[in-house]
């Protein structure tokens, strides 16, 4: 599919242009009256994208054309007439409900909706949308790389031309801003829609957030979990009760209740070993013990002392407990010796670990302060 001209302003913006009251058959119309028009731009836009407000069917719309040095119109986006006006923008008391990530010429590849009271997308380069979304740097950094790549092959002579030196240049491209798009969706609010408009193609794909690799369970004091015979979870910050409760219930050893004071664990490597001697990272280790529960004890001491060990260590525990509950050996893992704030920090933490293939998120039962 072209990325210029009528077709691709259609399908990329038609909806926002009706929303102007512009319908698609009178599109065309609207385009070349904004070309002809002798009106300087009221802002610009994106890299390079003028932007005037024309009288349209007896309504104020603002217009943002990109233009080829031939004289070619390469694409066009209406903007908030709120953006142009003098008023304030983002609207009082407004919050993005939709951000779309989409490559265009002269334009940013950032297109954000306001709401509740206005439905037509604005554009912003990524250095921009810093006062509207909190986003990390390095992500905006790599969205800016990527829409740098697609500007530079435009040809200013004849915009149909402009493609990609390669087929597996133009689907590298394409992969690439799926994937930047997916780290939008993992970096704004669920309440955000994320979208990605997919170059030399006319797909606009909504970006679902990815399944969490746990699930947490805040613990009453009336009713406590137990262990699961079915299914393998983790407890955070078990009461020592609770602890001699499960050795009376499974016996200790290395192959029914396995606890192991971590304070001094010097490495992630150490930390594997002592769960199942001979092996060498948590995952295998925790795949491999023989244990029927996990306890570790002086957890704050280690989250002091070493933290990059217990991140991984709780990194690694959503995928290997995936695995246990998959061969009918479930493991109950719990961490003891926890203050509420370095219990709270290891919820976070568990909550960042990666997903990949987990279908069922692991239970993760948060226990309150207890006697």
């Amino acid at each position: 599919m072209t990325e210029t001209g009528a077709a691709a302003i259609r399908t990329r913006h038609g909806a926002d242009f009706e929303r102007c009251g512009v319908p698609a058959d009178l599109l065309n119309k609207l385009i070349m009256q904004v070309a002809t028009s002798g009106d300087e731009p009221v802002m610009v836009v994106g890299h390079d994208r003028p932007t005037r407000v024309v009288e349209f069917g007896g309504q104020q719309v603002p217009v943002a054309l990109s233009v080829a040095g031939s004289g070619y119109v390469i694409s066009a986006h209406p903007e908030p007439l709120s953006r142009v006006d003098g008023s304030r923008w983002p609207p009082l008391g407004s919050r993005p409900l939709r951000v779309r990530l989409g490559a265009e010429w002269g334009a940013g590849p950032l297109w954000i909706t306001f709401g509740p009271e206005e439905s037509v997308a604005a554009n912003y380069l990524p250095e921009e949308v810093r006062d509207v979304l909190a986003l990390p740097p390095g992500l905006l950094l790599d969205i800016a790389r990527w829409d740098h790549d697609y500007q530079r092959i435009l040809d200013e002579n004849y915009p149909p031309d402009s493609k990609f030196p390669s087929e597996e240049a133009a689907l590298r491209f394409r992969r690439t801003g799926f994937a930047l798009a997916k780290q939008l969706r993992a970096a704004l609010p669920p309440e955000i829609t994320v979208e990605y408009a997919e170059n030399f193609s006319d797909r606009i794909l909504t970006v679902q957030a990815p399944q969490p690799a746990v699930a947490t369970h805040p613990v009453r004091p009336d009713r406590l979990p137990g262990l699961d015979p079915r299914a393998g979870a983790v407890h955070v910050d078990l009461p020592h009760s609770l602890v001699n409760a499960w050795a009376q219930q499974l016996g200790r050893g290395p192959e029914r209740l396995l606890e192991l004071d971590v304070r001094d664990i010097p490495s992630a490597r150490d930390l594997a070993n002592a769960i199942a001697p001979g092996v060498d990272t948590i995952v295998e280790a925790i795949t491999r013990a023989p244990a029927k529960a996990l306890v570790l004890t002086k957890v704050e001491q280690l989250d002091v002392r070493n933290r990059p060990v217990l991140v991984e260590f709780l990194h690694a525990l959503p995928k290997a407990l995936t695995a246990r509950n998959a061969t009918g050996t479930p493991l109950h893992v719990a961490l003891v010796d926890l203050s509420s704030d370095r219990a709270e920090a290891t919820l976070a933490e568990l909550h960042n670990a990666p997903s990949g293939e987990i279908e069922t998120p692991v239970p993760v039962f948060a226990y309150p302060a207890m006697a």
